[in-house]
């Protein structure tokens, strides 16, 4: 993320830092984000070999390693192949981690660019579509609206990082419109996939709680095949945390005990197994899960003073020490480490808090 003194660029502003004006500094951006890289004047001063990258947003240039005039006024990553992604993507990496160039600011959107934009996208869908209806093929004609919903679900998701959530929701509905409501496995889990997309923008960005309780409804519902009993929990979890946070802290009871009966009975979570065998990375989170919804449920009670919670405690005590245990094992997944600490933190935390003591 920008710093908090982040300085707000038009492009018109950016101009004025490509080294044409004595005693300013040399500023350039890429893929929005502006940096000074005036202690490498030796690469970008007048008449060294990155001049022309100065005082534009270079996206495009440095994605095509082009430096004629028409790649310099293009601004954005419009037109670039995955590969030429990547290139963009090392000198952002680059300017980051480099001890000499220092990140001041963002370019502020540009409503022309950001209309150019949209139309080429929707240009590119329509296309997708009528190759998909000249496709005579039934099942390659599946392949290609799967193909068509994930690229509607990835552009969905850089406007929701934008700030953008009409927009984003927009193109999540109409992603979920070409995956329809039946279809091959690939076809069911990339709904559940945009479903939970939707809900948790409410959640944690709109922080809408309500409907984010309606969100997350609609992603239970679609989790019918066992495989889903994963995404069902913690969906379960999530909508329990929104009813808390709404004030219905016995329906956030309810729900959460429902996610603590999937992650038992569904998917068969036992501390009798030889943690040897759940060492993998999935295993590890799925069992950080059932332990988080267990911790919400410690919490949300001892809070509303609703149940005595020195046996939920114990329990959660039980299953921190278990995945430890699986943490331990030769060859575990270290990435759920970090996540552990955390728990046994806020557990720590909650253990001795007054409402605690006093059961």
């Amino acid at each position: 993320e920008p710093p908090p003194d982040a300085l707000l660029f038009t492009l018109e502003e950016l101009a004025q830092f490509d080294g044409s004006t004595p005693g300013l500094p040399l500023y350039i951006a890429v893929q929005g984000r502006v940096y000074d890289v005036s202690e490498g004047a030796q690469f970008y001063g007048p008449g060294r070999s990155y001049n022309k990258l100065l005082g534009i947003d270079a996206t495009y240039a440095f994605g095509t390693g082009c430096l004629r005039t028409e790649c310099l006024t293009q601004s954005s990553a419009l037109g670039l192949s995955k590969e030429q992604r990547k290139e963009v993507h090392r000198w952002v990496e680059l300017y980051e981690h480099s001890d000499r160039y220092r990140l001041v600011g963002v370019l502020q959107d540009d409503p022309v660019a950001k209309a150019l934009e949209r139309e080429l996208f929707a240009r590119s869908v329509l296309e997708m579509e009528e190759q998909q209806q000249e496709q005579e093929d039934p099942v390659q004609r599946e392949v290609d609206r799967l193909a068509l919903a994930r690229k509607l679900s990835v552009k969905a998701d850089e406007y929701r990082k934008d700030g953008e959530f009409d927009e984003a929701e927009a193109l999540w509905g109409t992603a979920l419109m070409k995956l329809g409501e039946q279809g091959s496995p690939a076809h069911h889990q990339a709904r559940i996939e945009v479903l939970g997309k939707i809900a948790a923008m409410v959640h944690h960005q709109q922080q809408d709680y309500k409907l984010a309780v309606d969100k997350y409804a609609e992603v239970i519902e679609s989790t019918s095949e066992a495989t889903d009993a994963p995404v069902r929990a913690r969906a379960l979890t999530n909508q329990a945390i929104c009813y808390h946070i709404s004030g219905d802290t016995q329906q956030a009871v309810h729900v959460l005990n429902k996610a603590l009966g999937v992650y038992k009975d569904d998917l068969g979570l036992s501390l009798r197994e030889d943690p040897a065998e759940q060492a993998t990375s999935s295993s590890v989170q799925l069992r950080l899960s059932h332990a988080e919804a267990l911790f919400y449920l410690v919490s949300i009670t001892q809070s509303s003073g609703q149940v005595a919670t020195s046996s939920l405690l114990e329990e959660l005590r039980t299953i921190l020490e278990h995945i430890g245990e699986i943490l331990a094992a030769p060859g575990a997944e270290q990435s759920g480490r970090e996540r552990l600490q955390d728990l046994k933190r806020r557990m720590l935390q909650l253990s001795h808090s007054p409402a605690e003591h006093g059961k």
